[in-house]
């Protein structure tokens, strides 16, 4: 049972699965950040992920040796763990952008220090 989770897991296309859902959520997730400069980097940076992923999946799909293949999925695996933090980052950091913002839009107003 456990070999089958194993073998599960480190398979191309759950890894692929995970990766376009958590690229789309990242996506979703940065259209909401208030600062410009914030969504540009999330862009840039999820733009990037695309392409180290790219380059593995395709590396995957040629005739190559077994072992390089279990080495691109544990590549797979690896920008799947990075996006996944990044998502929770940004999780936790809207609420923060979002107030900090209405600080610095109205700092009179008694309503965004509550």
């Amino acid at each position: 049972m456990f070999d089958f989770l194993v073998s599960m897991e480190s398979s191309f296309y759950v890894q692929v699965a995970i990766f376009l859902v958590l690229v789309i959520y990242n996506f979703h997730l940065a259209r909401q950040l208030p600062n410009p400069l914030s969504l540009g980097f999330e862009i840039f940076k999820n733009v990037i992920m695309i392409i180290i992923f790219i380059y593995f999946s395709l590396s995957w799909s040629t005739v190559v040796n077994p072992s390089l293949r279990t080495a691109s999925i544990l590549g797979m695996f690896i920008i799947n763990l990075f996006l996944a933090w990044h998502v929770l980052l940004n999780r936790v950091e809207i609420p923060y952008q979002v107030a900090l913002k209405s600080c610095i839009e109205k700092p009179r107003d008694i309503n965004n220090y509550k």
